[in-house]
């Protein structure tokens, strides 16, 4: 290599095609000394170095940095978005009391004073969870099919007590004639929909009311058999009838319990609260998909035409997707003929349901991937997930009050629509009701999913013109 003066190099007075200040000579001889500083630095050999050797310094801090924002991230995901699920289970028990409970006293003895009193005094108790109970106008519920309607179809009140009428005469008659058919367990019933929440139903609601009306019986029971047997003893003749119905003596009062819809096909959690995660994944599935395959063509396509294909390609999948969805639960035993008259009804209104909540969860997918793009489409997935889960599973009345947005959120509406076809629960007028809300989502998809894509057109189409800038100067 040639010195120039004073020992300077003399390739900083050679022509170079590397863009550079020729006003200020020093910035040439920087960027050559660069330049040497890169030739001398060590090329990396692959499948030769350990992680921390100095060759691979550069390619180190490129790793950890994203290491260390995604592991930051994450850490603020569990304040910020997985909190959203604890709150709304938070409060479950203290908010019990926001599930009435009807009670029907249809007997005018001491029976039905009793199990009463304990009933409504039970409403001052600190004792938690537990229903709040409401007596009922013995007139508006003589007919046990209106004390049941209140529970299914209707859902007015999570819970019916009913004492049955004459319940106390009935009793007194069965020890004075001796009637062995006597059941005590008749005098009482329990109505309950466990189908309607299979975890808070029996927790919340059915076993507190089980502990109230057996601390009552209990000393009921012993009140009545006491005060019989006082009165037998001036007639020995009541004594030798009640001998022939031990039954009067020993069990005189008690409850059965009638589930109008019970959750008798346990693989319906499946399909109601884990397979909604999985319809949203693979959503996802689909979404990424596309995305990277119309990188090659969509760069040809004008505004129209790629508005088009995004919304058709979806629309189009999602179809046999969701069939397929349907079809799994047949070889599992769900029941689609429980609440329409034919069991092929119940297959197309569950896969109609399926399809458009596929629909709108791809569809939400799209467009935020359109505005954000890829890097952060995980990150909404989790917040999707996690504010439809948090309002799908436990009664929305047990949580706070925030948890109310959970009526608008697809997951709550697809599964009340799924709970009614497998349970007949709820009236199944309301499954227009939820099916609107989808399609309200979907309205609003297609507001601004056209203005998403617009947006990304002209961007993209910035780019493409930019990119080719320097082809169309050479040419």
């Amino acid at each position: 290599m040639s010195q120039g003066a004073k020992g300077m190099p003399a390739y900083i007075l050679e022509p170079s095609n590397a863009p550079h200040d020729t006003s200020n000579p020093s910035s040439a001889y920087y960027e050559a000394e660069k330049s040497d500083a890169a030739a001398q630095q060590p090329t990396p050999q692959l499948c030769s170095h350990g992680f921390w050797d100095p060759e691979l310094k550069s390619l180190r801090v490129s790793y950890l940095k994203p290491a260390v924002m995604v592991t930051v991230s994450m850490m603020v995901v569990v304040w910020a978005m997985m909190a959203i699920y604890w709150g709304s289970l938070w409060k479950e028990n203290d908010f019990s009391t926001r599930q009435e409970a009807l009670v029907v006293n249809l007997d005018n003895g001491i029976i039905g004073q009793t199990i009463t009193d304990a009933l409504l005094q039970t409403n001052q108790s600190p004792v938690r969870p537990r229903p709040t109970y409401v007596l009922g106008d013995p007139n508006m519920y003589k007919d046990r099919s209106t004390t049941a309607n209140t529970i299914e179809p209707q859902q007015t009140y999570w819970l019916a007590v009913e004492i049955a009428e004459g319940a106390t005469d009935r009793l007194t008659t069965a020890r004075m004639q001796g009637n062995a058919s006597y059941d005590g367990t008749e005098l009482i019933r329990l109505t309950i929909s466990s189908a309607r929440s299979y975890s808070t139903v029996p927790s919340t609601v059915l076993i507190p009311t089980q502990n109230v009306l057996q601390q009552a019986i209990a000393g009921l029971s012993k009140r009545l058999s006491t005060e019989f047997l006082q009165q037998a003893t001036q007639q020995p003749s009541l004594l030798q009838a009640a001998l022939r119905a031990p039954q009067t003596l020993s069990q005189p009062v008690g409850f059965t319990v009638d589930d109008l819809a019970p959750w008798d096909i346990p693989v319906a959690i499946a399909p109601t609260f884990v397979g909604l995660i999985y319809l949203t994944i693979m959503t996802l599935q689909v979404t990424m998909a596309l995305f990277a395959a119309r990188q090659g063509i969509q760069k040809y396509l004008t505004f129209r035409s790629m508005l088009a294909v995004r919304t058709l390609t979806p629309v189009l999948a999602y179809i046999p997707i969701s069939l397929m969805i349907t079809l799994l639960n047949i070889p599992f035993g769900i029941p689609f003929g429980r609440t329409f008259s034919t069991y092929g009804e119940g297959v197309m209104v569950w896969w109609s349901v399926s399809y458009v909540g596929m629909l709108v969860c791809g569809m939400c997918l799209e467009s935020v991937i359109t505005i954000l793009g890829p890097p952060f489409i995980g990150l909404f997935l989790i917040l999707f997930i996690i504010t439809n889960v948090s309002v799908s599973n436990l009664p929305i009345p047990l949580s706070v009050s925030f948890f109310k947005y959970g009526y608008a959120m697809p997951f709550y509406n697809i599964r009340q629509m799924y709970l009614s076809i497998i349970f007949h629960t709820g009236k199944h007028i309301l499954i227009l009701k939820y099916m609107g809300i989808l399609w309200a989502w979907l309205a609003l998809i297609a507001l601004t999913f056209p203005l998403f894509v617009y947006i990304d057109y002209l961007r993209r189409r910035k780019v493409y013109h930019h990119e080719r800038k320097p082809e169309l100067v050479a040419a």
